[in-house]
This record gives C-alpha cells, structure tokens and sequence, in this order.
C-alpha cells in the first residue's frame, strides 16, 4: 500500500512542479536553519559531560565581602588544597592551575600552544577522570619539572608515543621539563582545556617570573582553582563547616569574616556568567539556548505554514481530484495517507538538501563565529533529524491530509462545498499569512537590533588606540631583557612606540587587589582591578587622563 501511495505522490509532485519546487525550497530553508539550531545546542548542552561522573565533581568558589557587595572567584589560594585534603580524606582534591598559552621549545624549533597549559597534581585523574595512554598516574606529577602531553602534541611533536616518553622540552624559556607520561586526547567542549599538563611543583619558577607572587600565601591567587569529587551528590552544607575551620584557622579575624567557600557543580559552570570573565572556555546563558530554540522552532513553524499556504491556494484543484477519487472507491483514510505521503517526500527531498547546504555552508560561518562544531553523522543527528521529518511532515500536511481528505465527493466535483467553505479557507489563509509575517517581521527586527549592537561595539571609540597596535607576549620579565627589547624594536623606522604591560587596556590579565581610604580601612574595602604598566603606555595607546599626570 505505501508504494502506490508513494508512486502516486511521485506523480503527483512532478505534475506540478513549480509547486514542489517552492515547498521544497522553504522547508530546506526552515530544516537547515533548525539543523544549525541543533548543532549549536548540542554543542552548549554537552559541555564537560565526557568528564566521567561529571555529577560527582565541583568547583570551590570564593565569595568575598566587600563594601559594595559580595564578589565571587574561582581563582582560589594555593593553599586551600593541602587543607582540604587534610580535612576530607574521602573526598578526591586536586588543584589546578591555568597557564593558559606557552611558548614550547623542542631543540631549536618553537611551536606555540594556544591554551590548554596547566598546572596540576596527580589527583586531577581521579577527580576529572584523565584517560593515560603512557606513563603512571600515581608518579607523573610526582616531582618538579615534569609534564603530561596529549596524544595529539605527542604525535606532533615527536612522531608517537613512545618516542615521546622521556623527552625534554622548554616551557615559556622558563623551567625544562620532561615528559612522564601521555594522556587521551581532551574534549574541546569543557570549560577546562588540557593540553599540557605540569606537576604544580613546578611553579614557582613562573610565579618568580611576575616579579611577585608567593604560592604559600592564603590572600594572593593567580588563576589557581580547587576541583573536588566525592562519590555522592554533595550538597553545600556538606562542607560548610570545613571551610569555616580552614577560614578561621588560616586568615585573620577581618578576613575570615568576610571570606566564605562554598561549591558550584561542574554541570554549571558552563551556564553560571557569574564567573563568566575567570571560566576558561566559553560562558554561554540558559536564556539564550532557549532563545535560539524558540528561534529554530519559529522559522521551522513558517515553512510549514507557508506549506499550508500553497496547500490552500490548490484547494479547488485537489478538490476536484477527492471528488474523483472518490467516485472510483477511494476512501478518506487512505485519501489522508496519500496527502501525508506526498508532504512526506517533499520533507525528506528537503532534509537531504538542508543537509548539503549545512555542510557548504557550516565551516564558514562558524570560522566568523569562531566556533568548533562539525555536522558529525551519529545517532542524536539521526534521531533528530526523524523528530523533524515527522514533525514536519504532519505540521505542514495536516490540511491537505485531514481537510481536502473529508470533501464529499459530489459537493467536491460540483465544487460547492469549495463555494459554501470559501470564508473559512481565506479566514484560514489570511490567519496563517498574518501569523507568518508577524513571525517574520520580529525575527527581522531583531535580527537588526543584533546587527546594530556588532557594530557598536566594532564602531564605539574605547577610549584608546586599538589600530596599528601589534600585542604579543613575552616568556619572562626580565629588566635587563626587556630593555634590550625595546631597544631593538625601537630601531626599526616602522616602530613610533614601544610599551611593556601586564596586558592591552581590554584584556582580563588583571590582579585584583584590596583597597580602601585611610580613615575608612577599619570599616570598608573595596576592590580594584590592577594591570602593571610602564610609562610608554599611555602614549601607545593615547589614553588621556582624568586626573594626575
């Protein structure tokens, strides 16, 4: 029965062309952008779920008290960590410090790896749940100057695994260190990139570098987080009166006081914008996913009504055509199937070509995002894509299958029941059209205001110079080195300033820092965010002065 129902719409579709063509044309359209929708989504929605027990781990934060109100970080002193590991023996605790970006140098050549640089101790395996390929988990951190590679640098960098084991190479011109072991390539969707893995031992020698910084201090932090695992879900009030003791026993009266830790689980790090600016990797809000949803819901809804729309322009025709079939024995249920058949070969021709236009189109648009994502064939695409052709396929042919399928053959042919019915099917019409543009025109406005948001923030003047500025980093802050630099760069005709700083005006490698007035320091503090600069900045970047000179 599906077969002729099949060959039937086949003939059908072909017979009139012009209105398969602008079905089909819509429906990809509206499939591809759903499909985009998807892609997106999955990606936000799977963040940190390959980390095994991913309900089993969590965050230490800290919230500081200031004048103005409680302020959260999850850079968190070096010290909290031995102390927890004293005070919950049950409970996994590794620390772990984010570098970020390193320049490595292997013999002679230099590579650059972009993020995914940490710091660490050898309970990060039991806690994020690191799957090693070479080395032992127990011993790799065990010492100073060692580190842990990816399979994937390891490979690159040295051929293969093996020949990896035992290598030695130099981190940011800093300290060299040698590699004891090889792990599994690490998710790219997790708010805790690894690449390069250290032993925390190590670094000290990188803190030097700053020109301050004492890891055995419990008021100064620098990108150090604590992760915890327990085998049960933990509840904050949990460890509640832990942090109270190390609190009490490790900082002054003021400080305790207005310190407090408490966990955030890692199933919410990548939705909380709380700590947005300290997260590695990308923040995005529960708002938005629904935002895009109702997005791709919406211009999926105006296919399938602009399907209808073509459906009800046909009515007198496909009247006719119930009519006859009728006449010859045709029955309204098998009617129905016929017209659901038809909408559901044009829905699968435009899946098939949403697809292919997903693909030509995806790597470009997400480079201009700056996104990872891949159209990958798996089982939740699969499935995502029958929840669409279904959906589709009865939202956009419940008319023509459930209304043209009821017209009594006579009334059909005499074309009076068309007639009698014609003010619903324009009521029906004019609905539809009205809902589809009033859909249309806010999805346009706001695709403007968006549009006009971008450019304000490319277009608004900041304050300072941002073009023809070139920012790089340097492996160490040495004096002596640094005015060699600027002495080199200098000679250069192209160069008409050279500056030395803990960052450009709108970067985050800020410290921040407890301030308050002299005759307020009992009573208030506030907090200040400090970048280090020399006196050539303000002239690079043209800054002018509020006050001082």
């Amino acid at each position: 029965m599906f077969r002729n129902f099949l060959i039937v719409g086949l003939r059908s579709l072909w017979r009139n062309k012009v209105y398969t063509a602008l079905n089909v044309l819509g429906l990809t359209l509206g499939i591809a952008t759903a499909l985009v929708v998807f892609l997106l989504l999955r990606e936000d929605l799977s963040y940190n779920k390959n980390i095994p027990n991913d309900d089993e781990v969590y965050r230490v934060i800290k919230e500081y008290m200031y004048s103005q109100g409680p302020e959260y970080f999850p850079d968190t002193s070096y010290p909290l960590a031995d102390a927890m590991r004293a005070d919950l023996p049950d409970v996994f605790v590794t620390q772990i410090h984010y570098h970020g970006s390193g320049i490595i140098k292997i013999a002679e050549k230099k590579v650059e790896v972009s993020e995914g640089v940490i710091f660490t101790d050898s309970v990060i395996t039991d806690v994020l749940g690191l799957e090693w390929i070479a080395g032992d988990a127990k011993t790799a951190f065990s010492e100073p100057n060692k580190a842990v590679l990816t399979r994937e640098l390891a490979e690159t960098w040295y051929g293969s695994i093996e020949e990896a084991m035992g290598q030695t190479f130099m981190l940011d011109g800093i300290s060299t260190l040698v590699v004891t072991g090889v792990i599994e390539n690490w998710p790219q969707n997790t708010n805790m990139p690894i690449q390069v893995a250290v032993s925390i031992s190590s670094l000290q020698p990188f803190a030097d570098n700053l020109g301050s910084g004492n890891l055995e201090s419990w008021t100064w932090s620098w990108s150090s987080s604590v992760w915890i695992r327990k085998n049960e879900v933990l509840p904050n009030e949990y460890l509640d009166p832990v942090f109270d003791r190390i609190t009490n026993e490790h900082l002054d009266e003021k400080g305790a006081s207005l310190t407090r830790y408490f966990l955030q689980p890692l199933a919410e790090v990548h939705f909380d914008q709380t700590y947005e600016e300290d997260t590695r990797g990308i923040v995005t809000s529960r708002s938005l996913i629904a935002v895009m949803m109702s997005i791709g819901v919406l211009i999926l809804l105006i296919a399938c009504i602009n399907f209808i729309n073509l459906a009800t322009a046909q009515s007198l025709k496909r009247a006719h055509e119930v009519g006859v079939r009728k006449v010859l024995g045709g029955r309204k249920n098998h009617l129905t199937w016929q017209f659901l058949t038809e909408t559901l070969i044009v829905t699968v021709f435009a899946t098939v070509l949403a697809l292919a236009l997903v693909e030509i189109s995806l790597t470009k648009m997400l480079e201009e995002l700056q996104l990872n994502i891949s159209l990958q064939y798996d089982l939740g695409l699969f499935i995502f894509l029958a929840i669409i052709i279904l959906f589709t396929t009865f939202a956009a042919g419940a008319y023509p299958a459930f209304v043209l399928a009821g017209f009594k053959p006579v009334a059909a042919l005499q074309s009076v029941l068309l007639n009698r019915k014609k003010g619903n099917t324009v009521s029906l019409r004019r609905g539809l059209v009205i809902f589809q543009f009033a859909v249309s025109q806010v999805l346009i406005a706001t695709t403007l205001v968006f549009a006009a948001q971008v450019n304000f923030f490319q277009d608004k003047e900041l304050g300072f110079r941002k073009d023809m500025v070139l920012v790089t980093g340097l492996p160490e802050s040495d004096s002596a080195k640094i005015a060699q630099i600027r002495q080199d760069l200098s000679r250069y005709p192209e160069t008409s300033n050279v500056a030395f700083a803990s960052g450009p005006p709108t970067s985050n490698n800020i410290f921040n820092v407890d301030a308050w007035l002299p005759e307020q320091k009992e009573t208030t503090t506030l907090t200040a965010e400090l970048k280090i600069v020399d006196t050539s900045y303000k002239r690079l970047y043209g800054l002018e002065m509020a006050a001082g000179r």
